[in-house]
């Protein structure tokens, strides 16, 4: 299920390169030869003789008349860079040339800072015997099948922004960028 993080990068391209594009040759002029968009699934790769490929890019620019976009933005969170690459490739390397450009955005959670933390600590039952219930433990033993998932999510954010959870919901984030285009030779992607 994407994240609000991953979802993020979807209106921040979008906008940027309106707003970019909208500076250099007016929005209507800018409107008239591309469309900015996500959302929108892409089939029929060079090479795919059943048809079956298909992609939903995170964001993407293409030209009005053109089967593919131009140029193609990609995030993962829980995907590899290995996986990335592989939709860099098929982007790149089987639509005729229509897709020039694909920018990768990698999202990665750093836990370090937390794991040191915790091994540092004694556990809550013997530092504290007689503490009552956190209200974590009150929040998770209230979950039954009743339970609106909204309203456990808004709990669980709150108790987090607090700090008062074992365990951070999210720990640092860290974004790596990288841009590929195909290799001039047409076989690989650099």
């Amino acid at each position: 299920m994407p994240l609000a993080t991953h979802d993020s990068l979807q209106s921040f391209f979008n906008e940027t390169v309106l707003l970019s594009l909208g500076e250099k040759l007016g929005v209507s002029q800018a409107t008239r030869l591309v469309t900015v968009g996500s959302g929108t699934t892409f089939t029929g790769f060079e090479g795919d003789w059943t048809g079956s490929s298909e992609k939903l890019p995170d964001a993407y620019v293409k030209l009005r008349d053109a089967e593919f976009p131009r140029v193609v933005c990609e995030a993962g969170w829980a995907e590899g860079h290995g996986k990335l690459m592989d939709d860099a490739r098929l982007w790149l390397l089987h639509t005729d040339g229509q897709t020039r450009i694909v920018i990768i955005v990698s999202f990665t959670e750093s836990t370090i800072k937390h794991s040191l933390q915790a091994s540092n600590k004694q556990p809550e039952e013997e530092t504290q015997p007689h503490k009552s219930m956190s209200e974590e433990e009150t929040v998770v033993d209230s979950i039954d099948s009743t339970t609106n998932l909204n309203d456990l999510a808004k709990k669980l954010i709150d108790l987090d922004r607090r700090d008062e959870l074992r365990q951070p919901l999210v720990s640092s984030l860290r974004a790596t960028l990288h841009v590929y285009r195909a290799s001039k030779d047409g076989r690989d992607i650099e």
